[in-house]
């Protein structure tokens, strides 16, 4: 395709006419011709160079992920890092962090937390249960303190 459009405008051809006898986008054939134009046969030999230099992932960045990972939050409400969010703070490839946690076994999404509830009664409802383990039968145990309120949790035997 590359050669033919190379052909077709050393024929003469404009690049409408060209594109839509090879079905290439106006995009695609405008950039090739700028790419001929700049680098020469490369262009269509398809040997493509890079605009900018990638990143080596080093001892040290790898380093700065881990601990950025670790010991720090997002500036956001998230309470933990995703692969973009913590691409974009460090400004690497998504591709080289997702490298990393995959290396080392690192899952955030996975990391087990206890919340102690905000709700005012829980001391209450905590003491229920507590009591209702204590006492060695078959329990029901609400997480109100009367029979009305509250929800069923589970039964247990002792």
């Amino acid at each position: 395709m590359r050669c033919r459009l190379l052909l077709l405008a050393h024929e003469g051809w404009r690049i409408s006419p060209s594109r839509n006898k090879l079905n290439v986008s106006r995009p695609t054939s405008l950039a090739f011709r700028a790419a001929f134009t700049k680098v020469g046969i490369a262009a269509v030999t398809g040997i493509r160079r890079r605009k900018r230099q990638a990143k080596v992932l080093t001892p040290d960045v790898e380093q700065n992920i881990l601990e950025t990972n670790l010991r720090t939050r997002p500036g956001d409400s998230s309470t933990h890092w995703s692969v973009c969010m913590l691409a974009k703070q460090l400004g690497i490839s998504r591709a080289m962090i997702h490298r990393v946690w995959r290396r080392h076994d690192v899952q955030p999404h996975r990391v087990e937390r206890f919340k102690i509830s905000g709700d005012p009664r829980f001391e209450e409802k905590v003491r229920d249960v507590v009591v209702s383990h204590s006492s060695g039968k078959t329990t029901w145990v609400r997480s109100g303190s009367t029979p009305h309120h509250g929800q069923l949790l589970y039964a247990h035997k002792f």
